[in-house]
């Protein structure tokens, strides 16, 4: 408890003071009207109890003023500077009376503490009567500081009446004095020492607190240092202190920076509060109320400097919101204190010291208690008191965290103590499983080495194996491909109906054609799975319109449907402007697959093909939908996969090999599209294929009506065609020249370069690209361009699936090879010249 002696006797001493001067002020005689300056009245503010004011409304001259009798002005009692001033003018009047014995010195009357906008001053002698402007310029000047004085010409035993007008929105608080100039110098410079005094304590105590609380990283010394600086520079705003300063040069300057710093001292001390009461046992205080302060606190400060509210209002609000921070930190301050918490004790007394100030301010300003130079000054020696009790509280804050800390390193080095203890146990354990250890890691460690090596044997030998599967199936690709080629075209010279053939073998040849066909298409659909699982297959995407698309495709389906007994119908509906990224061969099979797998599986009796667009006509889907029998929701899934069929356990080959469907969600998925199926039993299929919608177009295909030439009047076109395998070249070369073509077939590159002359030149090529030794298709189409000069048209043909050509000018085909496919190639060759789009459309399809 001895600690809390200092704190309750800075406290009593302060209130003792304040009560002094209060009952004071209050003694002096009312009913005496005017100032008699004997020796003891010569004193610092004697004139403020004897002036008698008056409102400047209307405007009044100074001769009017002087005839007023004295029972028309407002006594001392009433004195506006307890209200604060206003925008308007006041006239004061005073009357002084000098004793025989009048001190023989320079009488000045100054008006300490104040900021005026206008001072008038008149002197009134009697029984003369002379009233006497008396010049102000010389001494006062706009906003002077801590006083404005005003020199006298005073005689023994006279009476005079001193008038004054004043204009100011500034002061609050204005005392007067009638003294001698000598004994204002000393009074000054006796309250200058200790403003000076006082405010260089304040600022110290700032300084050391914020270096302080840097060092030891302790936010409530951070805070404190900052309400004590804030509070400093108030104090010296309000004692005039640096008023010829450029900053203060103005009264909105200092205005702003008073409430400024006023705010900012505010919210500091409810921060430092936060901060200084957070400790142990005292966490049932809430923060709420303390951030709602801060936020007040801001907002308040908005308002004074964005609305054009009166100075003397900008105190009163000021004042009042004091009064409440300072009574809710009374209340947290004792609230801690019944904990016996020496922090939060100190912290009591410094608030009460704050609170005893503030009261008196707040009497003061709403004018119930008059106030000289010497209360105010009270005011900062109170500020300075509580400072340094606050410092006393932030001591006993950072000795109690001390005191934790050193608590926490006892209790730190006790569990050390019982670890180090523990682990010499645990160090006998150790040591006695620590070989039965080494020796379960060492075997562990051989069989996961073991295991390790034979993970590395099976990837090389799983790396190799693909690497072999690779070649093999380019291998196989080739050699299989070669006699199919040739079988192909071989099966396209049989009879057909028509000619001269028995009917055995007329049936015979069909049959041939029928399985060529499948084996062809089987043998495609495989090696399609091939380059697709070994990443070979890259589309060529370009921008192909949907409605001449699929119109062409009806066209060349519907032939096969209607033969089978199935209606293909194509519903164009709003296809205007619709035009997709795709890759127009692979569009042609994915729709071939689905048409044909609809005609010889779903037993329907009618196809419909049409492109529905979302609303925005960003996507679109392709429809192919049929009437047949449909399929099963738990079959829906699997009929995707390779191999899988529905209703085919005996693997009937004329079913086909359950490859269609599988190959073509492959394919949407490469073009980065989508393939969906609804169905149900008796219902029917839907297939869907979604696509993204471009609205550009640079390739449309036409109707194969347009594309199928009078062979009639090609009857003279060359063609040179080059292939090393005896077989494939009779083949072709016989169809070729049933087709009604002039066919030159040679095996190699030199017999084809010797084969040109000025008599016969090709007008299209058909290459092998494999040729005998180092040569290839593409090189020998090169030369013989050269050697012609012109880009002839060229046809490589290649059983190799990984041969891949960026020469959009030379159309690439892979074994084996449709007729149908390689007529189309040629009736765009025929037309090349008349309609460019045109052939590569049709030798694209």
């Amino acid at each position: 408890m001895s600690a809390l002696y200092p704190a309750i006797s800075l406290m009593l001493l302060y209130l003792f003071s304040n009560m002094v001067l209060a009952q004071a002020l209050s003694s002096i005689d009312p009913e005496q009207p005017s100032l008699l300056l004997s020796q003891d009245a010569v004193t610092t503010g004697n004139l403020s109890s004897y002036l008698f004011s008056l409102p400047d409304t209307p405007h009044q001259s100074i001769g009017r003023i002087s005839s007023l009798p004295v029972n028309a002005w407002n006594a001392p009692d009433n004195f506006p500077f307890n209200e604060g001033f206003n925008s308007h003018g006041f006239w004061f009047r005073a009357d002084v009376l000098t004793p025989a014995d009048l001190p023989v010195d320079e009488w000045v009357a100054v008006l300490h503490n104040t900021h005026v906008d206008k001072l008038r001053v008149w002197w009134l002698e009697h029984p003369a009567g002379r009233l006497i402007e008396l010049d102000t310029s010389a001494i006062h000047q706009r906003y002077p500081g801590r006083f404005s004085v005003v020199p006298l010409s005073l005689e023994a035993e006279r009476r005079y009446t001193l008038f004054l007008y004043m204009e100011t929105e500034w002061a609050s608080q204005a005392p007067m004095s009638v003294i001698p100039y000598s004994t204002h110098l000393l009074s000054e410079l006796t309250t200058l020492s200790a403003l000076h005094f006082a405010l260089g304590a304040l600022g110290i105590l700032a300084t050391i607190s914020l270096v302080v609380g840097r060092v030891l990283r302790d936010a409530a010394l951070t805070y404190y240092s900052v309400f004590i600086a804030c509070i400093a520079l108030v104090q010296g705003i309000l004692q005039g202190v640096g008023a010829q300063w450029p900053i203060f040069g103005s009264q909105w300057n200092s205005t702003s920076l008073i409430f400024t710093f006023i705010t900012l001292a505010e919210m500091a001390a409810i921060l430092f509060t936060r901060e200084q009461m957070r400790t142990r046992g005292n966490r049932s205080i809430s923060t709420r109320i303390l951030s709602s302060m801060i936020c007040l606190s801001a907002f308040t400060w908005l308002a004074m400097v964005i609305f054009p509210i009166p100075v003397h209002w900008f105190w009163q609000i000021i004042i009042v919101k004091a009064l409440a921070y300072v009574a809710v930190g009374v209340w947290i301050g004792i609230y801690s204190s019944v904990r016996q918490q020496w922090a939060a004790i100190y912290y009591s007394a410094a608030m009460v010291i704050f609170f005893i100030g503030t009261i008196l301010l707040t009497l003061n300003k709403f004018g119930w208690l008059p106030m000289t130079v010497y209360t105010e000054h009270l005011q900062l020696v109170g500020s300075v008191a509580s400072s340094v009790i606050f410092l006393l509280s932030v001591g006993e804050r950072v000795k109690l965290q001390r005191r934790s800390k050193m608590q926490a390193k006892q209790r730190a080095l006790d569990y050390e103590l019982m670890a180090r203890s523990t682990q010499a146990r645990l160090l006998a354990v150790e040591r006695q499983t620590s070989e039965a250890l080494e020796q379960q890691v060492s075997a562990r460690t051989a069989e996961l080495e073991l295991a390790l090596e034979e993970l590395q044997q099976a990837k090389q030998e799983a790396e190799q194996a693909n690497e072999e599967k690779a070649r093999f199936l380019a291998a196989a690709s080739h050699d299989i491909r070669q006699p199919l080629h040739a079988l192909a075209l071989l099966s396209e010279g049989l009879p057909r109906p028509g000619k001269r053939s028995t009917g055995d073998l007329l049936e015979t040849s069909r049959y041939v054609r029928q399985a060529v066909a499948d084996l062809v298409n089987l043998i495609d659909t495989l090696f399609d799975l091939s380059k697709l699982d070994n990443d070979l297959l890259e589309p060529e995407l370009q921008s192909l319109s949907l409605g001449p698309l699929l119109l062409s495709f009806t066209e060349t389906m519907r032939p096969v449907c209607t033969k089978a007994g199935v209606s293909l119908v194509f519903e164009p509906g709003r296809l205007e402007g619709l035009a997709a990224n795709a890759d127009p061969v692979l569009m042609f099979r994915i729709l071939s697959i689905l048409v044909d797998n609809a005609v010889q599986h779903a037993s329907c009796t009618q196809l419909t093909i049409m492109v529905v667009p979302n609303g925005e006509r960003s996507a679109c889907e392709i429809l192919v939908t049929d009437n047949g029998i449909g399929i099963a929701a738990h079959e829906q899934g699997p009929v995707f996969e390779a191999f899988y069929q529905l209703h085919n356990p005996e693997r009937n080959r004329s079913k086909g090999m359950g490859l269609g469907l599988a190959l073509c969600r492959r394919l949407t998925e490469v073009m980065g599209f989508s393939l969906t199926l609804e169905s149900a039993p008796g219902a029917g299929c839907q297939f869907r294929i979604g696509l993204p919608v471009v609205h550009e177009q640079t390739l449309t295909p036409r109707s194969m009506d347009d594309l199928n030439p009078d062979w009639t009047e090609s009857s003279k076109l060359r063609v040179l065609l080059v292939d090393d395998d005896y077989l494939a070249r009779k083949a072709t070369k016989q169809l070729l020249l049933n087709w009604g073509l002039d066919c030159h077939a040679v095996a190699s590159t030199p017999a084809a370069l010797q084969a040109l002359n000025e008599l016969w030149q090709p007008d299209f090529l058909v290459l092998d690209f494999r040729l005998p030794g180092t040569d290839n298709g593409l090189g020998l189409a090169n030369m013989i361009r050269a050697r012609l000069g012109r880009e002839i048209p060229v046809l490589i043909v290649s059983g190799d699936i990984g041969v891949t050509i960026n020469d959009r000018s030379i159309v690439l085909l892979h074994k084996p090879l449709k007729p149908s496919r390689l007529r189309a190639v040629i009736e765009g060759f025929i037309r090349l010249a008349d309609n460019p789009v045109a052939a590569e459309a049709a030798s694209e399809a």
